[in-house]
């Protein structure tokens, strides 16, 4: 268990869930409950980091590249849409 100050957290879990955390945490040589849902949430924020957030920027920088709805009304849009009648 880590060294670092602990900041007591509620979370509410349905009994099917609890009873699965349960399961595995009364195998031999497993984690408790509490470092069980900890070790979660801390490989759900690694990978949020690492693979989420990376894709999600990029994803951002592409919508910010795009030309806006107004630019493309402005400079080409009406003009495309008015020759076709």
């Amino acid at each position: 268990m880590s060294k670092r100050k602990m900041i007591p957290v509620t979370i509410k879990a349905d009994e099917m869930m609890y009873k699965a955390i349960g399961d595995v945490c009364s195998a031999p040589n497993m984690p408790t409950k509490a470092e069980f849902i900890r070790d979660a949430i801390t490989s759900y924020l690694n990978y949020y980091e690492t693979v989420l957030m990376p894709t999600l920027r990029r994803h951002n920088a592409e919508i910010a590249s795009e030309q806006s709805v107004d630019d493309f009304y402005r400079k080409e849009g009406r003009l495309k849409y008015e020759s076709r009648f």
